[in-house]
């Protein structure tokens, strides 16, 4: 890298390790931090685009796309609202040599994509390496127990069926639009990457803002899926064999992430609180929705990874709760509507996200793309 290089990525660095200071001792991000990163990310791209290290096409791609991923993110309750504009801030300002090492075989070059991917691969080799050495022998085999022994079992194993046909639908159409009307060769990490994300967002949306739910989902994606197989039938053998592949990984990480580690994480990073010691910040980690049981209005406990049928009144947010809820929460404990649960919730011990988006940058910058992708190289090499 050349001298202006280096500096721009070690103000990248510094705005990074203040975003983490502020955030590891007061909870927030403040505007001081990520609005230099957004401003000096545009001008950044502006310049890479004049000097031709980039393609106007591309400087411009980089600006609007790790905004709208960041900003979906955000929408889809994935990220606060200062991560979210911290991580758009240093998808724009790194520069692209960082990215010259991403091969080529795995069409994953884009800096936000990359740059999310390390941080949220960090984060989850975090969260679940803590979740494993916290818990005891007797809460693994009480999450194992939790799953197995659940009365909305069969319920689940059909739901669990339907997002799996629903992903596998999402990777085929995908894979045709890009490969086949767009001509653009998306495979490998790549596509995985982006199946992944873009079903996590459509379900998130469709749960806060669809009738239906995750339904709608289905709604959406079934139609088009059936109508390409039986439009393509010539196809169908080279979609659906590219396709497994991604479904299979979904498989083996959604089951094992959603159920294990959630059940082992509840057990082990929650603890319930009392409605009335509750906080402004704090994170539940369960939803409370309202339904309507033989004409009479109840409240229920809902897993944060189920899709509530009802009217939420908490739910699971980066953003934590607020004043009002919890004065609504306060309210309805008063009128009684909490006896069975004892007037309390189970809250998360909130893990700071900007140490997090620190680690990835780090990585980004040591390893030139995701670090995954260099480690399993590095680990083929010595196996040679």
């Amino acid at each position: 890298m050349s001298g202006y290089e280096y500096l721009i990525t070690s103000l990248a660095i510094l705005g990074s390790l203040y975003a983490s200071y502020t955030d590891l001792k007061e909870g927030r991000i403040y505007n001081i931090c990520t609005f230099p990163l957004i401003w000096g990310g545009v001008l950044a791209q502006i310049i890479y685009a004049l000097i031709g290290v980039e393609t106007v096409k591309s400087a411009l791609g980089i600006t609007l796309g790790g905004g709208a991923i960041s900003f979906l993110m955000f929408w889809a309750g994935a990220l606060a609202p200062g991560d979210a504009k911290l991580i758009w801030g240093l998808s724009m300002i790194l520069p692209p040599s960082l990215f010259e090492a991403v091969p080529r075989s795995t069409r994953l070059s884009f800096p936000p994509a990359v740059l999310i991917i390390n941080i949220l691969s960090i984060y989850f080799i975090f969260a679940l390496s803590l979740a494993l050495i916290k818990s005891k022998r007797k809460q693994k085999l009480a999450a194992i127990r939790s799953i197995v022994s659940s009365p909305s079992l069969p319920r689940g194993i059909g739901l669990y069926i339907l997002n799996l046909l629903s992903f596998l639908a999402l990777s085929s159409c995908l894979f045709y639009l890009f490969n086949y009307l767009l001509g653009i060769r998306l495979g490998g990490v790549g596509r995985l990457a982006f199946v992944i994300f873009l079903y996590y967002i459509l379900n998130k949306l469709a749960d806060r803002y669809l009738p239906g739910g995750r339904y709608a989902v289905y709604a959406l994606l079934f139609p088009p899926f059936v109508g390409l197989l039986l439009a393509f039938p010539s196809l169908f053998s080279s979609i659906l064999r590219s396709s497994l592949i991604i479904v299979g990984i979904y498989l083996i990480v959604s089951f094992f992430l959603r159920y294990f580690v959630l059940s082992l994480d509840w057990l082990t990073l929650s603890k319930p609180v009392s409605i009335y010691q509750l906080r402004e910040g704090m994170i539940p980690a369960e939803k409370i929705v309202k339904v309507e049981e033989r004409g009479k209005v109840v409240y229920r406990k809902s897993a944060s990874s189920r899709q509530a049928n009802g009217e939420v009144i908490i739910s699971p947010s980066p953003e934590g709760l607020s004043s009002e809820e919890i004065a609504r929460l306060r309210k309805l404990a008063d009128e009684g509507h909490f006896k069975e649960f004892g007037d309390r919730i189970v809250i998360q011990r909130s893990l700071p996200f900007a140490p997090f988006i620190l680690a990835g940058l780090i990585l980004t910058v040591l390893f030139k793309g995701p670090f995954l992708l260099k480690l399993i190289e590095l680990m083929r090499g010595a196996m040679r």
